[in-house]
């Protein structure tokens, strides 16, 4: 029953139910602190955060080009070690020179590690493989988190972080296996889930340091809204400067993976585009995709003039990066913000960006490994700095779309901590109050990893669902099997399709069907189909349902499952007795 209500509830919220949309904000008017990106706490959380993601790339760097035996896999080794002695020195800083010792022993084997997972890769070695997918996953999450534990005196739980460390290393672990078995859909994909997680960690290790000694911090914190957008906008723009190289570089050498490179940054840019609209709306992110869209065509052209020795198109592709775009986009910036961000500003860190991208991948077609990847750490560390000046901007130009709530005097009773990995739905989401009538099913379906919101910190209760979503949801919140399902023989899912073990479940259980011989994986549900899916999935009756609807009549094929869920109070109608049952959102 427990995981029925969390899937109908998560669903009817997604696509059925007006009166959501319509629910009123009761909560009662704040005191309000003045916000703003940049605190000690914010900036704990900033630098950890950017310094782990930098070690999720050379962690998958090194197993990758061990396993490739490349001639830049010892420089990308020592690399790994460097930034595991970043973290060290800034663990140091907090917790002095033991804590520090202490953490080093235990990081060094994680490491060494991932070389080894390289290398097992490469030699086939089921045993050895084993061993290491063992250390990465039990040992070194166990001592970590034990330590992670002990050090922040239980502010971060030592099964929180030891949970948060295992899926780390299994990112580290998916994203290589694909890459050398030549999958690069689902290697980008797992690269882009890992990056993403070393930002959630960041934010946990942080709060509970900052929660641990708060006068360290000038009792700031670490998760405010402010924050959080700082930290939306530094691990987009991070995957983004990622995503420039790899497509550049992809393209120069005219590698297998090239397209799929060039795809993922096109969908980076795309999460940019829905982050403007969260702010400024769909005309600005519209003038903001029109811009951008010709930066990622210039990075696949970069590559590609390299590739054929076209220096004419190569100097007509650099003055698009270094000068056009630099300027177009820095324009549209200082206007968005209303001069918060001034444009010579923007445009100035926009031409040092793009001169970042060029000398990566210049030098790494050179071989000069070392100029490579320090251009690349440089060019990493450039981008939080730019996520840095935007969101600052942003806060000043709206401090009231991120206040903060000020810290309770003493005179009310202090809500119950949170786990700082496992949020409530209040704590992650900006548009989900503690009076939202789904907050405690989004909370676990969250916590389980069955749904996310979106970068800008909002989890969208009345945006569609896709149908490929709907499978996944299903397919996790029923805990149904995805093991030895038979192929539902769709033309359009290919066997590496990533959502293709759902898409075989639910179709297996026949709680969605395709169109024909598709299925239509992109596809928006629509209000009948979700009311359907739902009616199958969990075999409700229209039983009590004294609805009437203009738009249903007795024949519709869906009419029995509208009814269904209507009668199980998991969907209504509209004030003017219709359900609109083609419609794809509330």
């Amino acid at each position: 029953m427990k995981g029925k209500r969390i899937l109908t509830i998560s669903l009817a919220a997604s696509m059925l139910v007006p009166s959501a949309a319509m629910a009123a904000d009761n909560s009662e008017s704040k005191d309000m602190m003045e916000p703003t990106v940049s605190t000690s706490a914010a900036d704990l959380r900033a630098n950890l955060s950017q310094l782990l993601a930098s070690h999720f790339e050379y962690q998958v760097l090194t197993a990758v080009k061990v396993y490739r035996q490349s001639d830049d896999a010892d420089m990308v080794r020592e690399r790994l070690e460097e930034n595991a002695q970043q973290i060290t020195t800034a663990m140091e800083s907090i917790y002095g020179e033991e804590g520090a010792s202490q953490f080093a022993d235990i990081f060094s084997s994680q490491y060494e590690d991932s070389s080894e997972l390289g290398m097992a890769l490469r030699n086939g070695n089921m045993d050895e493989r084993e061993k290491v997918k063992d250390q990465l996953l039990n040992d070194f999450p166990s001592e970590l988190g034990g330590f992670l534990g002990t050090a922040t005196e239980g502010n971060l739980p030592a099964d929180t972080a030891e949970q948060a460390l295992r899926a780390h290393e299994q990112d580290v672990i998916n994203t290589a296996k694909h890459f050398v078995n030549g999958d690069y859909e689902e290697a980008y994909a797992a690269y882009d889930e890992g990056y993403k997680q070393m930002y959630t960690i960041g934010g946990a290790l942080s709060s509970g340091i900052v929660t641990q000694m708060p006068e360290m911090f000038n009792h700031t914190e670490a998760m405010t809204p402010a924050a959080d957008l700082r930290a939306s906008f530094n691990q987009l723009l991070g995957l983004h400067f990622d995503y420039q190289v790899l497509t550049a570089v992809q393209e120069s050498q005219n590698a297998d993976g090239a397209e799929a490179a060039s795809e993922k940054l096109e969908a980076n840019a795309g999460e940019m585009v829905t982050a403007v609209e969260s702010i400024y709306g769909e005309e600005g992110a519209a003038q903001f995709a029109e811009i951008f869209s010709s930066q990622y065509e210039d990075t696949s052209g970069l590559g590609n003039a390299i590739e054929n020795n076209d220096d004419m198109q190569k100097e007509e592709v650099t003055d698009s990066l270094l000068m056009d775009f630099p300027e177009e986009l820095g324009m549209f910036l200082e206007t968005a913000t209303e001069g918060n961000l001034p444009a010579d500003t923007a445009e100035s860190v926009l031409n040092a960006h793009e001169q970042d991208v060029i000398d990566v991948v210049e030098s790494y077609v050179m071989e000069d490994y070392e100029m490579a990847y320090n251009s690349f750490d440089e060019g990493g560390e450039r981008m939080s700095t730019i996520g840095t000046a935007l969101s600052g901007a942003i806060v000043t130009q709206m401090p009231e779309m991120f206040a903060q709530e000020e810290e309770n005097d003493g005179s009310e009773e202090p809500e119950e901590p949170q786990d700082p990995m496992n949020p409530s739905a209040v704590d992650m989401y900006s548009d989900i109050n503690a009076d939202f009538w789904a907050v405690n099913e989004i909370s676990h379906l969250t916590d389980e990893n069955i749904i996310k919101g979106y970068m800008d910190g909002t989890f969208g209760p009345n945006e569609p669902i896709k149908r490929v979503q709907a499978a996944k949801i299903i397919t996790g919140a029923m805990d149904l099997s995805t093991d030895n399902r038979p192929d539902a023989g769709f033309d359009d899912i290919s066997s590496e399709y990533y959502g293709k073990a759902y898409i075989d479940t639910v179709a297996d259980e026949g709680i969605m069907m395709g169109h024909g011989d598709e299925f239509n994986p992109n596809d928006t549900l629509t209000r009948a189909q979700m009311a359907v899916v739902l009616e199958r999935a969990f075999g409700f009756e229209a039983e009590g349902s004294n609805a009437s609807f203009t738009d249903i009549s007795s024949e519709y094929w869906a009419h029995d499952g509208i009814h269904a869920v209507v009668s199980a109070g998991l969907a209504s109608g509209y004030p003017d007795d219709t359900f609109r049952p083609g419609e794809y959102g509330i």
